[in-house]
């Protein structure tokens, strides 16, 4: 990124990628703000909103760390459709977490438990960090671990069916080369 003096704004190579060090947010576009200080906090918005602003996004990151030398882990990551100008909303750390405590419910293996786990611990802290910070939810974690507990539901019938699909294609496969391995069998009799 270069600094614009007349501008007072850093602009990525593109010119659609811009941080104003004195109000301290990154916007691609100019309009979707990712970046802003919050009480003291930097918050990154990381959420997918297109392939150009996933690259601002990167080229962000390494502006903060080689630029600014800010150590990443003392970033406060969210992600969420809205820009932070619209305020920070707890929903995705509310289904991340609703998704991992439907998942601990179904496992039995106990390294992918662990892992859920951890990412429930990180979702606690991250929403203790961001209700400080004033951040809000559309919907109650109730109604995300409903949700969540439907999607994962729907999702491992699919996996099922879709298995069942390819076992009984690999079985016709069997089944049609046994048949043809035995008529040519009997033509050699």
């Amino acid at each position: 990124m270069q600094f614009k003096p007349r501008l007072k704004i850093w602009q990525g190579s593109n010119r659609k990628n811009t941080f104003n060090p004195e109000t301290f947010e990154a916007r691609s576009y100019q309009h979707w703000c990712y970046m802003t200080k919050i009480k003291g906090h930097i918050v990154f918005n990381d959420y997918s909103y297109s392939v150009t602003t996933n690259g601002h996004q990167g080229e962000m990151r390494g502006f903060m760390r080689e630029t600014l030398g800010i150590n990443m882990d003392k970033v406060v990551f969210v992600n969420q459709r809205q820009s932070l100008t619209s305020g920070l909303f707890l929903d995705h750390h509310y289904e991340t977490m609703a998704l991992a405590e439907v998942r601990i419910k179904n496992s039995n293996r106990p390294a992918f438990i662990e892992s859920q786990k951890e990412i429930i611990a990180k979702c606690k802290k991250e929403i203790a960090i961001l209700k400080k910070l004033g951040a809000r939810a559309d919907m109650t974690l109730v109604n995300h671990r409903v949700n969540a507990k439907q999607r994962e539901t729907s999702r491992l019938e699919r996996q099922r069916a879709k298995s069942k699909a390819a076992r009984d294609a690999r079985k016709a496969v069997v089944t049609e080369f046994q048949g043809a391995y035995e008529s040519t069998k009997a033509v050699e009799v």
